[in-house]
């Protein structure tokens, strides 16, 4: 169970995705201008991925190491992300109407979203088990959907204050996020 904490601890606070890696500016800009996106993407990374990460990995344990085996590697991980995200939405509809009602406009952008892509291969980078494999892309999700949210707050800040007309929006959040990243770098590196 330590082994799980740590994993979950490494992925949300040592690697995360946005401060660590650069992984999923983009989507951080786009999204965090109100709470409500940014904890719908937030909510949706946290149940996506680890899904994924598991599905991936365990198709990826069935290729072989030679011939068209790594070739065929990124091709497993993108179809298996896209039907896990299929079935999330289906159980979703099905299951909890109103969760589903409230993540659904979340869900086609994370078929092109790159930080779900980010923590399916950052968790297999390196042969762990299925049950670490699960506890890891919890926590590098878990670390960029708290990130997104507190940044969300942020830029709420932001956008009231007397900000100079040269640095209002982006600008702004691009040098929030640097010094954020610069400030976080004192948990450590990659994992």
């Amino acid at each position: 169970m330590s082994d799980a904490f740590a994993l979950l601890l490494a992925g949300a606070v040592g690697s995360d995705l946005l401060l660590v890696y650069l992984i999923g500016l983009c989507p951080a800009i786009a999204v965090s201008r109100k709470l409500e996106t940014a904890a719908g993407l937030a909510v949706s990374n946290i149940v996506v991925a680890p899904l994924s990460a598991v599905a991936s990995y365990s198709l990826l344990r069935l290729l072989p190491t030679t011939g068209a085996g790594p070739i065929l590697a990124l091709p497993i991980i993108v179809v298996s992300i896209l039907v896990c995200l299929y079935l999330v939405a289906s159980v979703g509809e099905r299951v909890w109407r109103k969760g589903h009602d409230w993540l659904e406009p979340f869900l086609p952008l994370m078929t092109i979203n790159c930080t779900l892509l980010g923590v399916v291969l950052l968790v297999l980078l390196q042969p762990r088990s299925a049950v670490e494999v699960f506890f890891y892309a919890v926590g590098l999700a878990a670390g960029y959907g708290f990130f997104i949210v507190v940044f969300s707050q942020i830029r709420e800040r932001l956008a009231a204050a007397a900000v100079p007309h040269a640095f209002r929006d982006a600008p702004i959040a691009l040098l929030s996020v640097a010094i954020i990243g610069m400030a976080m770098s004192g948990f450590g590196g990659p994992a």
